[in-house]
């Protein structure tokens, strides 16, 4: 076992197979999105839906982006398609049991991608630099973190 297998404690971590299907992408899944611990009731999936929407192409001087974007620049459907993405990713956060002001702020930030992204030009822009999958993972995992203690 290495070094970097273990916790602060000496414990073990887990690791699952989308964490070493991240390691041969060369990307630290511990890094995908929060150096927070991590939640063990959030899905690795979700965690990774949100990386892929958000932040999954790295451009130079340290900037990344993700499909959120991309998708965001075909019209009529683009915004319609990210935005189910949003909701499912909301979705699941009520079947991990997040209050009601949690889901609200999560609908909040999934509502402004959706309204300003659908903003011809202006929308497009916003779209690359608005990460609203990636905050709502956050929130998420800062209140099953704080559950979990």
């Amino acid at each position: 076992m290495r070094a970097d297998e273990l916790d602060a404690s000496g414990q073990a971590l887990e690791s699952s197979e989308e964490d070493y299907d991240l390691e041969r992408q060369g990307i630290d899944s511990n890094s995908v999105l929060s150096t927070a611990p991590r939640a063990s009731a959030l899905p690795p999936s979700l965690r990774r839906l949100a990386w892929l929407m958000d932040k999954s192409i790295p451009l130079p001087g340290n900037m990344r982006f993700g499909l959120d974007g991309l998708i965001g620049l075909i019209p009529g459907v683009g915004d319609a398609l990210t935005g189910t993405v949003s909701g499912y990713i909301i979705y699941q956060a009520h079947k991990l049991g997040a209050p009601l002001s949690l889901k609200t702020r999560m609908t909040a930030n999934a509502l402004i991608d959706f309204t300003v992204g659908s903003i011809p030009l202006i929308g497009d822009i916003f779209d690359f630099a608005f990460k609203a999958n990636h905050k709502n993972i956050r929130l998420l995992e800062n209140h099953l973190n704080k559950e979990q203690n």
